[in-house]
């Protein structure tokens, strides 16, 4: 959960620190156009000389194709702009010349598709809906690690899969709030597959756990943990079925050969049958 977390508070940083950058744009317009309506194509330079910006006004507002330039001579931003706002593809770069964002914007907001990069080396591609991540999209980790599905204000939510850092399938399943939430399939490393409810990304609810060598739980889980009342079918195809607690036989229950004849019913302790 804090890495959820983490990667809320880079996005919401990110974004910030690109409305920044837009405003910086602005703002150094202004400062070039209070004495001066700006007609046609032009070119607006810094104290030093180096090009700040080019592209054509009309009417003292940005209308057309522009690009703007750190002081540096990178692109600073370049696209399209309709009634001194930026409509249509836009680009914005760092300093060092490198994609920051790239994708649609109406009147200054993203909206629509687009390509975002996050701070740490995270990078978002995907619908987008008032500066937010809204739609579709996939969410790429630094480290490999990739999310594709929903998203619902920056955040997973609706349907999703999820893969490791190596390419397998991780969850495929309902998210809520970046969490496992509803109704998924969850793929151990050693093979082992979970079917079922989740609750804040733990099994909790009714489920089927098939283990890796044919032996299948399936009944309540508690956290994680297989509790409550289940049927553990093993893979020579005898069955407990009864009460459990915290991944053990607990409570009542009775144990079946492969044929279904009874072997062993009444009462059992944290796996061990007692009387």
């Amino acid at each position: 959960m804090l890495k959820h977390s983490f990667i809320a508070i880079l996005i919401c940083l990110t974004s910030f620190n690109l409305i920044a950058q837009n405003a910086r744009e602005s703002n150094a317009t202004k400062k070039d156009t209070t004495k001066v309506i700006l007609e046609g194509e032009q070119k607006l330079y810094y104290k030093s000389g180096a090009l700040r910006l080019e592209g054509a006004y009309n009417k003292g507002k940005k209308d057309g194709h522009f690009v703007s330039y750190y002081e540096n001579g990178k692109k600073m931003g370049e696209g399209n702009f309709k009634d001194d706002k930026k409509n249509g593809e836009y680009t914005l770069y760092d300093k060092k010349g490198e994609v920051k964002f790239k994708g649609e914007y109406v009147n200054d907001i993203r909206e629509g598709k687009g390509r975002m990069m996050i701070e740490e080396g995270d990078w978002y591609e995907g619908d987008f809906k008032d500066n937010q991540f809204e739609g579709k999209g996939v969410y790429h980790f630094a480290d490999g690690r990739k999310y594709e599905g929903d998203f619902h204000l920056n955040r997973f939510e609706g349907q999703g899969k999820f893969y490791r850092a190596n390419g397998e399938l991780k969850y495929e399943g309902a998210y809520k709030n970046d969490l496992y939430e509803g109704q998924g399939v969850y793929y151990f490393p050693n093979d082992d597959v979970y079917e079922g409810d989740f609750v804040a990304s733990k099994r909790h609810g009714k489920g089927k756990l098939i283990f890796s060598d044919g032996s299948i739980y399936e009944g309540d889980f508690t956290q994680g943990a297989r509790d409550g009342q289940g049927t553990f079918t093993y893979k020579s195809g005898k069955q407990y079925i009864g009460d459990w607690s915290n991944n053990k036989q607990h409570g009542e229950g009775k144990m079946l050969d492969p044929e279904g004849k009874v072997l062993k019913e009444g009462t059992w302790e944290y796996g061990t049958f007692k009387k």
